[in-house]
């Protein structure tokens, strides 16, 4: 198991919602004490179907042209559950004749630890994570001052 998600290469983090699932089970093994020799069937199975669903990544494809010359805004969104918390960035650029083209530029996501951790606590993390992300893409790619929008379910973060 730890062989097969520690060789996928995602520097992007584009495939994290597929990962997450392996890493929690992972997560559950650790966590129970379990020998990996004697591995429970529940996760056994579980870790049977998530493997089976890598092999639509074969199929993924993602469009990387992402920056013209003028462009819009980036959004910023974040969010957290009991068992994970993430982010994504996206490019949302506007042409001449107002037409919209929105593009994914980087997720990133986290299995919450073991231990006891509030969501209002997770929340604040995925949008400090977030803001972490768009300063990097920022510098990275160079775009300036173009206008950011963080957007968040969470009415702590926005009140924070």
């Amino acid at each position: 198991m730890l062989s097969t998600i520690s060789l996928i290469y995602d520097p992007l983090g584009l495939i994290a919602p597929f990962l997450l699932h392996g890493k929690r089970i992972l997560q559950a093994i650790g966590k129970d004490g379990v020998h990996w020799e004697e591995v429970p069937d529940h996760l056994g199975m579980q870790w049977i179907k998530r493997r089976e669903e890598l092999r639509v990544l074969a199929r993924l494809k993602a469009l990387r042209c992402y920056k013209p010359n003028d462009f819009g805004e980036v959004h910023n969104f974040s969010d957290a559950i009991t068992l994970a918390y993430g982010q994504c960035l996206y490019l949302r650029m506007k042409n001449s004749q107002d037409k919209i083209h929105c593009a994914l530029v980087k997720e990133k996501s986290r299995v919450t630890l073991s231990k006891l951790i509030t969501v209002p606590r997770r929340e604040l993390t995925a949008a400090l994570l977030s803001v972490k992300v768009s300063a990097f893409l920022q510098k990275e790619l160079q775009y300036g001052t173009t206008p950011k929008v963080f957007l968040t379910g969470s009415e702590l973060v926005r009140g924070s």
